[in-house]
């Protein structure tokens, strides 16, 4: 599936509805949602899993997923670097998110351009804004 801007907001707006109806307001909410995932329908869900991360470090990753069509947004936090990345996949430019790299001409097989943002931040109050400026696209 081709994601443009409209696309990523409406992602957006149901993960910050996931995030509200979970109750996630810190990292340690996620805690005992790894492993698990959260379905929105029979094909929209949202994958919470650890990864191996950064200088020997873990990440938290929150990967929305539609099946058939991948996954248009992805969310690492790792709290012991103290950032977070966002990773979307798009048609379209978004404003504020870096081609994931300049140098090959790297899309997905629907020719979704992977973009991303790196913030110095592990708070989920500046995940959820971000996600709120991204909800605004649509």
């Amino acid at each position: 599936m081709k994601f443009r801007k409209a696309d990523i907001a409406k992602v957006a707006r149901e993960t910050l509805g996931f995030f509200e109806d979970q109750n996630i307001v810190s990292q340690s909410s996620f805690d005992e949602m790894i492993g698990h995932n959260y379905f929105f329908d029979t094909e929209k869900f949202i994958e919470i899993r650890l990864a191996d991360s950064n200088l020997r470090t873990e990440s938290i990753t929150c990967e929305y997923w539609i099946k058939g069509s991948g996954n248009p947004l992805n969310i690492k936090i790792n709290a012991s670097l103290g950032y977070y990345l966002v990773i979307l996949k798009s048609v379209d430019s978004i404003e504020g998110y870096e081609r994931f790299s300049e140098l090959i001409d790297v899309k997905d097989t629907f020719g979704n351009v992977p973009q991303c943002k790196l913030v110095k931040s592990a708070d989920v109050k500046d995940i959820k804004s971000d996600l709120e400026s991204l909800a605004r696209l649509g």
